[in-house]
Order: structure tokens, then C-alpha cells, then sequence
């Protein structure tokens, strides 16, 4: 990834990574300095980094469950641009998973506050080699965090969200409400 290319990055998700290390530490200056040193992160791998191979996150849609035929998750590695990428991240339904697909990974979190009776946010690290023109070995590790809940229900309050009540009863109690 070029100087050009890792700054519209920044532009395009900067605001969203800042809002998530904001959320997942539960604490504004604490989340910042997550964000400057995931960024700072970001930039001295900046060169091994390709925006063509990128995972990419998907937007509110269909849920991914677990129990989906390969066919039915197929639709997750194509973008609301058409674009087909090597693999697809959420976090929306309850159950993680790591399902390797012939177009690449399917990967589930977990939901954001409710996973099955967990009060907690998930996130997945990823940890590789990009760039390399050999295949490398990649890790990945589902983490379980607790986090600022009744902040998550506020925010909430700001975006035009499906279901958004039955979102923040599911964040604030664990149990699926839907």
C-alpha cells in the first residue's frame, strides 16, 4: 500500500477505528491512545499491506449464521459495490466461527454485546505476513472484551438501526429478543 492509498484508508475507516478503540476500552483518552498505536501499527506495516487482498467488513445485511451452505455464504465475499474480496468479516449473529470457502474465509465474531448469554464485545485479530509472494502462516484469535455497555445503547440511539430497542435490550442483558 502506497503513502496515497494508506491515507484515503485512514479517510475512509479512521473515524470508525477510533470509534470502536473508543468503545472496547470503554474510555475516550484510553481509546485514543488504542487508536494511535493501532494506526502507528498500521503505518510501519504500511508497505506489506495490499488494498486488493484486504478482508473487507460487511455493512447491516443478511446474517451470516453458522448452518449457511457454502453457496449461501458466497454471497458474503462480494461488497455492496459488487466487488469480490478473498474473504468476509461480521459480527452479527451469535455463534463465532471460522469457516474456511473456496473463495477464502468466512469469519464471525460473534454479535456485539450477545453471544448467546455474554455481555461482552468481540473483535478478531488477525496476525500475518501481507504482502508476501509465498503463502505464510495467518493467526486468528477471537477476543471476548468487556466494554462500556450502556454506552454501546447510547450510541445506538444516534443510527437509524433495525430493531434498534430489541438491539440495546440484547446488549444490555445477553438474551436474544428478537
Amino acid at each position: 500500500m502506497n503513502n496515497k492509498e494508506f491515507e484515503q484508508f485512514v479517510l475512509n475507516n479512521g473515524k470508525d477505528i477510533l470509534r470502536f478503540c473508543r468503545i472496547t476500552t470503554g474510555d475516550t483518552e484510553v481509546g485514543d491512545e488504542l487508536y494511535q498505536d493501532t494506526m502507528l501499527k498500521l503505518l510501519e506495516k504500511q508497505a506489506r499491506l495490499n488494498p486488493l487482498q484486504n478482508i473487507h467488513g460487511r455493512p447491516i445485511d443478511l446474517n451470516f449464521h453458522p448452518y449457511l451452505s457454502m453457496d449461501e455464504l458466497s454471497k458474503g465475499f462480494t461488497d455492496t459495490k459488487a466487488k469480490l474480496h478473498g474473504g468476509f468479516i461480521t459480527a452479527d449473529c451469535h455463534m463465532s466461527y471460522i469457516r474456511d470457502h473456496f473463495l477464502g474465509y468466512a469469519i464471525n465474531t460473534g454479535s456485539v454485546g450477545n453471544s448467546l448469554g455474554v455481555t461482552r464485545c468481540h473483535a478478531l485479530l488477525i496476525e500475518g505476513d501481507m504482502g508476501e509472494t509465498k503463502q505464510t502462516p495467518i493467526a486468528m484469535t477471537t477476543l471476548s472484551i468487556p466494554y462500556d455497555i450502556e454506552l454501546a445503547a447510547r450510541i445506538a440511539d444516534g443510527y437509524d438501526l433495525p430493531n434498534k430497542e430489541a438491539y440495546k435490550t440484547e446488549v444490555r442483558t445477553g438474551v436474544y429478543s428478537r
